[in-house]
């Protein structure tokens, strides 16, 4: 690689011109904004943000507008809890954020939602269920939240 094409740590190139001059470390807004983890709060309340119109959890496939509405959704069915921490950690690796910390949590609560969902199937606190599911749910939440991985 000659000097016109260098790389930054920022992946972006320090060579870059336009008519204006040197472009250095320049990220479009948007790809910076996504590669932040994003919480179930944040993908309720920003519907316009979702990269996908529907998502599978579990081998259910919800609308945007179905999976909102789960994830506005509070009680002590834990597939509702399941729910609210799967689908921002799905989101979150959609949206490019780094997996390598979460991915197998993520396979193991879609097949735990495959299991006992979809959401509604009021799965109580006390079940045996739910001692396999909480540490999924505690690995995911913590990475939505960006406690994981890289966090922000």
């Amino acid at each position: 690689m000659d000097a016109t094409s260098a790389r930054t740590d920022s992946g972006c190139r320090e060579d870059a011109t336009d008519a204006a001059g040197p472009l250095k470390h320049v990220r479009p807004a948007a790809l910076a904004a996504a590669l932040v983890h994003r919480h179930a709060g944040y993908w309720k309340n920003h519907p316009q943000a979702w990269p996908v119109s529907t998502i599978t959890v579990g081998g259910y496939t919800y609308t945007k507008e179905q999976a909102i509405a789960g994830l506005g959704r509070v009680g002590k069915d834990k597939t509702t809890t399941m729910f609210s921490s799967l689908v921002p950690a799905m989101l979150n690796v959609i949206i490019g954020n780094d997996p390598s910390c979460v991915a197998s949590t993520i396979t193991l609560a879609n097949a735990w939602m495959a299991t006992y969902g979809p959401v509604g199937s009021n799965v109580p606190a006390s079940s045996c269920a739910w001692t396999v599911g909480e540490p999924l749910h505690k690995q995911m939440d913590a990475y939505s939240n960006g406690l994981l991985c890289a966090p922000h």
